[in-house]
């Protein structure tokens, strides 16, 4: 595992967030997805933010942070809170008022075409293609803002989550520690579409 970054990048990846112009994303009607609605997360989503991670079993916690946790602790919850609307931008998957998943990147500050990302879907609606409507909100308009590369950490055996990733970008290499069991993978993003960063977006 690449180990040159500093110390606070176990805080980046805790709040790791993507962008979205604030649309709502319409699901294709057969979609199994259909009445999700995406949108841009923003500090006054704070009480649903905190809601959905204190909602979140333990073992999907686990897969979020790569530690063994039952809660999330307040230090944390003020990290996934710090969105400043460029470099850490967060979005959400709501069913009418709930938030049932979420997605986020912060760009890198040692190149600001690289961002680390993470999603994270309620326990109960997981297997639903709410992962799969994040990320393609995701990948779409962090590369329409400069994000060339999507950098995220997985544990090997998490295969669900492995394949999910793996439809964004072409892939550009990979990194394992064994002491973690955890896979670091870069991947090249698509070019950007045609489309103003604020131009309504259909999934």
């Amino acid at each position: 595992m690449n180990t040159k970054r500093d110390t606070t990048l176990d805080s980046r990846r805790a709040a790791i967030g993507a962008t979205l112009s604030g649309a709502v994303l319409p699901a294709r009607p057969d979609s199994p997805s259909r009445r999700l609605a995406v949108r841009l997360l923003e500090a006054s989503d704070g009480a649903l933010i905190e809601a959905f991670y204190r909602g979140l079993s333990a073992e999907t916690l686990y897969r979020r942070f790569h530690t063994p946790t039952r809660e999330v602790r307040p230090q944390l919850l003020q990290l996934l809170l710090g969105m400043d609307g460029r470099d850490h931008l967060a979005l959400g998957a709501f069913r009418g008022p709930a938030l049932v998943g979420e997605a986020r990147y912060v760009r890198l500050p040692e190149d600001g075409t690289t961002a680390e990302i993470a999603a994270t879907v309620a326990d109960g609606a997981q297997g639903q293609g709410v992962g799969k409507r994040l990320l393609r909100a995701l990948a779409l308009r962090a590369r329409a803002g400069g994000v060339a590369h999507f950098l995220y950490t997985v544990q090997a055996d998490n295969e669900a989550a492995t394949a999910l990733f793996a439809r964004r970008g072409q892939h550009l290499s990979t990194a394992y520690d064994q002491r973690t069991g955890v896979i670091e993978v870069d991947r090249l993003l698509a070019a950007a579409p045609e489309t103003a960063p604020g131009a309504r977006a259909t999934a």
